[in-house]
């Protein structure tokens, strides 16, 4: 299985001590939570870009998948107010060329959300037709978009595996495709299963994550059964990369000891060597 790193839980050091964090723990790709103070999508310039490209060439990284901040800061693709939902697909088309010029080919997304005091369906048609403007620009632009769900709590259109589905058959573009993250997979009360029944050969991407169901904690910090997770992954053919995306503020102090605890529990499963 390929396993790659994300820097969330490194948000009070800097980019560079995340890098070498990586390069000392043994890993070889990240996945980059696109977000201040590391890499704030709507500040970056090119200068930025060829910093981190150097960086990641210097240590032998390789960059699977580029997740910009887009549940925190002001970035919904399915509101009714058209600046910010204007402002927000501007966002994604420059996370899509700062991709492209990193050498990345996967680009995160999320559904957003809609008033919950409006109906679901307007929701829906806003969400359908920001992903069709941008699945287009990828596609022009040779990057992949992974769209993924969100909790009940923070979207009233995506939830489920089916939710993906649903969205990837109207959009119907190769540049779209969905992801599975086990916090939201088991909130949902889904299993692996249900997303390769969803959709198949369009998983392309996995938060490979421990949560009590949810949380996104470190690999053994939760109680999601995550070995048999792996093993469903594997009897179904998945050959994408899994990202460890820890977000809890217990690990920011020390985000070395959560990573390191994690490869452990990844080797003591025979996952990695």
């Amino acid at each position: 299985m390929k396993f790659a790193a994300m820097n969330f839980h490194y948000i009070r050091y800097s980019l560079e001590y995340f890098l070498n964090s990586v390069y000392r723990l043994g890993l070889d790709t990240i996945e980059l939570w696109a977000a201040a103070p590391h890499f704030y999508i709507e500040d970056v310039d090119r200068k930025q870009i060829l910093w981190l490209k150097r960086e990641l060439e210097a240590r032998g990284l390789t960059l699977c998948c580029v997740t910009p901040e887009q549940c925190v800061y002001p970035v919904n693709i399915a509101i009714q107010d058209r600046t910010l939902r204007d402002r927000s697909i501007a966002y994604f088309k420059k996370t899509i060329d700062i991709a492209g010029e990193l050498g990345c080919r996967k680009v995160l997304v999320t559904p957003g959300y809609g008033y919950f005091s409006m109906p679901r369906e307007e929701a829906w048609e806003i969400c359908a037709s920001s992903l069709s403007v941008l699945a287009d620009y990828a596609h022009k632009s040779g990057v992949e978009l992974l769209l993924e769900c969100l909790l009940t709590s923070t979207s009233n259109i995506i939830n489920d595996s089916y939710g993906i589905s649903s969205m990837l058959k109207e959009i119907d573009s190769p540049a779209l495709n969905g992801m599975m993250d086990f916090c939201q997979m088991a909130a949902a009360g889904q299993g692996v299963e249900d997303y390769f029944h969803a959709f198949g050969e369009r998983l392309h991407h996995v938060h490979f994550v421990d949560g009590t169901p949810g949380g996104h904690l470190g690999l053994g910090d939760g109680n999601l059964p995550l070995y048999e997770y792996a093993q469903k992954l594997i009897s179904f053919g998945y050959d994408g990369y899994c990202s460890m995306e820890f977000c809890d503020k217990r690990y920011y102090i020390q985000p070395d000891e959560v990573m390191e605890t994690s490869l452990k529990w990844l080797r003591n499963h025979k996952l990695i060597d």
